[in-house]
């Protein structure tokens, strides 16, 4: 499956300082695969990922750290 980056936004102070930027990654389907949150050097600070199983009807999301680790999961029902 494609996987597409389609929205990439960055965060600035008043005074044009960046602080940080995201982008939104999706499947070829439009669904929305993950987020990848960035500091304002372009490291990876976090990322949540959404993992949809049509079987059980229900939507896994994933917190990770920038190392992969997973620092909190959810499932929820669809």
């Amino acid at each position: 499956s494609e996987m597409c980056i389609r929205d990439r936004s960055e965060y600035y102070l008043a005074d044009s300082t960046k602080m940080g930027s995201h982008q939104l990654v999706y499947d070829e389907s439009d669904r929305l695969l993950k987020k990848e949150f960035y500091d304002n050097r372009n490291r990876l600070l976090e990322t949540i990922e959404y993992i949809f199983d049509t079987e059980r009807s229900e939507l896994v999301t994933v917190i990770r750290d920038p190392k992969g680790g997973i620092l909190h999961r959810e499932v929820r029902k669809r």
